[in-house]
């Protein structure tokens, strides 16, 4: 049934204090206050963040009458912050690593000084952000490389802690290939679960349309990072619950390419099957046959100074087999078997009758039987020296085979899970008008297709009855065909608006938002 959902237009007027410069930010930004050697604020310092991951490598602000400053919309990157002051010694201060929605406190006490002389200042403490109450981790592309685990936003959310997976779910050192379940914090529901790609929302149309799960496979390869917000949400959240900021990786001037991926397959996993095991009826333990993920990316202009672009392409899957499960060797037969001796069968009206064994001991299942084909191009084009647009779009197939296969859930029986090519469209629009206003807007198309029914080859090759779904109440096993079939086509749009105006040490923000589609 396809049912329009209107979801609701926000109008978001928020006065923030020392705060980032949005809720979904992508970006980051330094704030602080200038003082000079008695203690005294300055104001009228000029205060300069420069760095390779800025399209027009410098950003500027003033310091206010009570010495403060607040420079936002940077990239995630790192930065050098200068500080400059008729008659005073100019202060430099190289290193500040942003992330997104992070904002940096750097403070800076400048020196009289009538010789022009620079001071460098290195090696501080960490910087940590004071200006946000958020409960935020941003996990960064290095770190994603690094972490043995699958790399879908799930595998790595459930990494921070307080956020939990559904029962069962749980990844243990990347054997299950990408996992895509509902995530939960502080006993949120599973259907609070906001997802922003470039400041704006990908998830799917079900339940309430506010934050609930999404299927798109997302190109790991050409995420900058991901940001996990657990506390703290601010007024763009339609929901609460864990909201996961993908931050896509931008190109610039130099041409730049990378290559992750990984291998493994039976020969190279132990297990711990033991002759106590098999003697209490357990033939096989759950194993890996086979887990890939081969993922190139490249970036670089198309235009110097102009035009970039940065893209990639993914193909990863996991083949695992199932304890205790194997083939059907008589899908269609009306009785299922799972004894090497035979069963018995009858009842007061029909004498016994012995039943082979209907597994094939020599074929183990293989459960979620899964691949992903994914395409990603992000496109960044400098209209004018303050007009910055970027045009986001990402493609991906997937399949699985056997899904719901388990002990209980003979593979004939395991439901075929496909999804037609699905997409995220994106464009936005940011524009620093001056060093205190900023306006920044977007649109978001995301297409979701699936289809989640019996298995094709059951369907088509072993006639009418073996399509027919039956349980063997004695030992709970569904066999014969899958007892479910669904079909569903999401269609979900989002457009955003928003200026900012900064004063010292406040930032002032205004905007709206909106979310409609079908399903």
């Amino acid at each position: 049934m396809s049912k329009l959902m209107r979801l609701r237009v926000a109008l978001t007027i928020a006065a923030i204090v020392a705060g980032s410069g949005a809720a979904f930010a992508q970006t980051g930004g330094i704030a602080g206050q200038v003082k000079d050697p008695s203690g005294g604020v300055l104001p009228g310092v000029t205060v300069e963040a420069s760095s390779p991951a800025l399209i027009e490598k410098v950003r500027s602000a003033t310091s206010d009458g009570q010495g403060n400053y607040k420079i936002i919309d940077l990239a995630p990157g790192t930065y050098t912050v200068t500080f400059t002051l008729p008659g005073f010694n100019a202060l430099k201060r190289d290193g500040i690593v942003l992330t997104s929605d992070f904002t940096a406190t750097v403070n800076a006490d400048l020196r009289v000084g009538a010789v022009e002389e620079t001071v460098t200042v290195t090696a501080e403490s960490p910087l940590i952000d004071t200006q946000s109450v958020t409960q935020r981790k941003s996990l960064t592309h290095d770190l994603i490389d690094a972490l043995p685990t699958g790399r879908s936003f799930q595998n790595l959310s459930v990494l921070v802690p307080g956020v939990t997976i559904a029962l069962g779910s749980q990844d243990v050192g990347g054997t299950g290939g990408d996992r895509y379940q509902t995530l939960s914090v502080h006993g949120s529901r599973s259907d609070q679960m906001p997802l922003v790609m470039n400041g704006m929302p990908f998830n799917n149309m079900n339940n309430t349309g506010g934050g609930y799960n999404t299927t798109l496979v997302v190109n790991t390869g050409t995420v900058q990072e991901m940001a996990v917000t657990t506390s703290g949400l601010a007024a763009e959240a339609r929901s609460s619950g864990v909201l996961t900021n993908i931050v896509p990786k931008e190109g610039g001037n130099t041409y730049r390419g990378y290559f992750f991926g990984n291998f493994t397959n039976t020969s190279l996993q132990s297990d711990n099957l033991t002759q106590d095991l098999i003697a209490r009826n357990l033939k096989a333990v759950n194993r890996v046959k086979k887990l890939w993920d081969f993922n190139p990316v490249v970036g670089g202009p198309i235009v110097q100074d102009k035009l970039w672009f940065f893209g990639g392409f993914r193909y990863n899957g996991a083949q695992s087999y199932v304890a205790g499960m194997f083939t059907n060797l008589r899908p269609g037969a009306p009785q299922y078997c799972a004894s090497a001796a035979g069963c018995l069968y009858g009842d007061a009206f029909h004498p016994a009758t012995l039943v082979p064994n209907s597994q094939d001991l020599s074929q183990q299942a293989v459960g979620g039987d899964t691949w992903t084909r994914g395409e990603t191009l992000n496109l960044t084009w400098q209209a004018t020296q303050k007009n910055k647009v970027t045009f986001f779009s990402h493609f991906n197939q997937r399949l699985v085979d056997c899904n719901q296969c388990s002990a209980t859930n003979s593979p004939e029986a395991g439901v075929y899970f496909t999804h037609k090519p699905e997409y995220l469209l994106q464009s936005s629009w940011t524009n620093p008008a001056t060093n205190r206003l900023l306006f920044e807007g977007g649109f978001t198309f995301y297409n979701e297709t699936w289809i989640f029914g019996p298995e094709p080859y059951n369907v088509n090759g072993l006639g009418a009855d073996a399509v027919v779904s039956k349980t063997e109440s004695s030992l709970g096993v569904l066999y014969g065909a899958a007892n479910v079939f669904t079909t569903a086509a999401n269609h979900q749009y989002n457009m955003r608006f928003a200026a900012n105006y900064v004063t010292g040490s406040h930032a002032f923000r205004v905007g709206m938002t909106d979310m409609w589609g079908t399903r």
